[in-house]
């Protein structure tokens, strides 16, 4: 909820508790009623300005702000990098690049008995080794002993896994 939209309401109880405490003050009402008069006309003036403050000048100076901020070079610049850094966390390579191919290489002194099948994975945001594992068709220790993983949910995006051949 947006609570700039509850300053002219709040304006508008505390100037109404206001004038109720004026009205009934003990002889003010009966003594000075041109004074009491100027307090409420304060009192609607106060109101107007500050309705005029958050209905129509700060929405328009945040607007300009904006348009300034969003048209400088430099925020474009930050645009364009975060927009990259996203396209690249989850696999996609960034427009205007084409993605380079991963060449596979066999891990060397490979001591494990499981055979690569040549593919290499890179692990996206929100996989496990059990959803790669069975995206492919091989189990989870495999992949694991291929990869040489210790910690089976230590895996992160951007990651680059050999896939085992299927059995």
């Amino acid at each position: 909820m947006n609570l700039i939209v509850l300053v002219p309401l709040l304006l508008v109880i505390l100037g109404l508790i206001w004038g109720l405490w004026l009205i009934f003050r003990k002889g003010d009402m009966v003594a000075q009623p041109t004074k009491m008069i100027g307090y409420f006309i304060g009192a609607i003036l106060a109101f107007l300005v500050a309705l005029l403050l958050t209905v129509v000048i700060v929405p328009a100076w945040t607007y300009q702000m904006l348009g300034l901020a969003t048209n400088s070079s430099s925020v474009k610049g930050l645009q364009q990098q975060t927009q990259e850094i996203l396209l690249q966390a989850v696999g996609q390579p960034a427009p205007g690049r084409t993605p380079t191919p991963t060449p596979f290489t066999s891990p060397i002194g490979q001591s494990s008995s499981v055979r690569s099948s040549g593919t290499v994975y890179t692990v996206l945001r929100g996989d496990t080794l059990y959803s790669i594992a069975r995206k492919y068709g091989v189990s989870p220790q495999d992949l694991q002993s291929l990869n040489k993983i210790t910690a089976p949910d230590k895996i992160f995006a951007g990651q680059k896994l050999t896939i085992p051949a299927s059995p």
